[in-house]
């Protein structure tokens, strides 16, 4: 596996846990998936940089900025 393909995988996986979690009625499944959704934002930023996506790199910035906010509005308080 190449690391192209190892990026993908961890923006799918990850990316699709953290909305099925979102989705989710029950509080303590839906603040979980904010965790989640921050995992593969690495990920996004190493593949848009490397392949110089820069509007999808500014998207990035905004979902991290919204992963962060649901951690802190769900975990810190």
């Amino acid at each position: 596996m190449t690391i192209e393909q190892f990026v993908q995988v961890w923006i799918c996986v990850f990316g699709g846990i953290a909305i099925w979690l979102v989705g989710r009625k029950e509080r303590e499944w839906r603040r979980w998936g904010y965790v989640v959704g921050f995992i593969p934002q690495p990920a996004w930023f190493y593949t848009t940089i490397k392949h110089h996506q820069w509007g999808i790199f500014l998207v990035a910035v905004w979902y991290t900025y919204s992963w962060l906010q649901g951690i802190v509005n769900h975990w810190v308080g």
